[in-house]
């Protein structure tokens, strides 16, 4: 689930990125920047967020909301 990108700022500074995404907002990804972990700190921050993930969607089920979960594409929004 992890997405590795190049990530250039408008001043033209580039960086490589590792990032845990949460949800896209208007056009932008927001996430959980892991960049500076090591592979072993990523990993382990990989099983936390999975299993908060994992709660949240049991949450959203326990609530009777399961059958709403819908994808919009945003080109198609207006």
């Amino acid at each position: 689930m992890l997405k590795h990108f190049k990530y250039t700022k408008e001043n033209g500074d580039e960086s490589m990125r590792v990032v845990y995404p949460l949800r896209i907002v208007d056009d932008k990804l927001l996430s959980i920047d892991m960049s500076g972990m090591t592979d072993v700190e990523r990993a382990e921050a990989i099983v936390v967020l999975d299993a908060i993930h994992k709660q949240y969607v049991k949450a959203v089920a326990d609530a009777g909301f399961s059958s709403q979960y819908r994808y919009f594409f945003m080109e198609q929004m207006s």
